[in-house]
């Protein structure tokens, strides 16, 4: 998964950090949750990118 974060009026966000892809794999019905840090105070909503392997 890949997660950006956007500021209250809609610009992407990004940390210092490079930008990776997650790895999470799931059985089916299983549920994880996921701890989200912001990455700057401006940070407001985020989108949560996923794609099968």
């Amino acid at each position: 998964y890949r997660l950006f974060w956007y500021d209250k009026h809609g610009v992407t966000v990004t940390a210092e950090e490079p930008v990776v892809w997650h790895r999470l794999a799931l059985q089916p019905l299983q549920k994880q949750a996921l701890t989200l840090a912001r990455p700057t105070a401006d940070s407001a909503n985020y989108r949560l990118y996923l794609r099968l392997n």
